[in-house]
């Protein structure tokens, strides 16, 4: 296997309209609709593509991990018990599309809490985690200073030479990040 590419972030159902008037559901996210389009782009002898988040331990946390096996994406999910993953609806109105979220109970706001299970890194991986809208699924202590949730990244980029991309709402943490510091 060649070099990897790990998105870190959180996966969430979606709910979106039809034409006949009732709801689709899905997966998505920005981290994760980066790993899957990366998926889609390069060979998988190439690159690996690796997604690291957090999900509950209902059935829809489990058709969410399976979703994300089924794409050829590795799973680095942790399960936490009496949480679930996020959700949001997508309402359209004129063609113009709105969203509600329902965060409150999503594992993937724990993530930062606790980052051992984050994978290894080896020279020449790429990550890339938070982008600019989902900081706000965060607790707020877990974004103290702004760009906290950049350090383990952050730590085993530096380690193993790997280049780490996080793009999120703090301009000051992308910098940082991008230098690894």
């Amino acid at each position: 296997m060649g070099k990897r590419f790990l998105a870190i972030g959180e996966c969430m159902v979606e709910f979106s309209p039809t034409p006949e008037g009732t709801y689709a559901i899905g997966f998505a996210g920005d981290t994760f609709n980066t790993a899957w389009y990366a998926r889609r782009l390069a060979a998988p002898e190439q690159l690996e593509i690796g997604y690291f988040s957090a999900v509950g331990d209902d059935d829809i946390s489990r058709q969410l991990i399976g979703f994300i096996e089924d794409a050829g994406i590795t799973s680095n999910v942790k399960v936490i018990d009496d949480a679930a993953p996020g959700m949001y609806m997508i309402y359209l109105n004129n063609g113009e599309r709105s969203f509600q979220y329902w965060r409150s109970r999503s594992a993937a706001r724990r993530l930062a809490d606790d980052l051992v299970d984050l994978p290894d890194l080896a020279q020449g991986d790429i990550v890339y985690f938070f982008p600019a809208s989902p900081l706000r699924f965060l607790p707020r202590k877990a974004v103290s200073g702004c760009w906290r949730p950049c350090g383990a990244p952050r730590r085993k980029a530096r380690k193993s030479s790997s280049t780490l991309t996080c793009a999120h709402a703090c301009g000051r943490a992308v910098k940082r990040c991008a230098r690894g510091r």
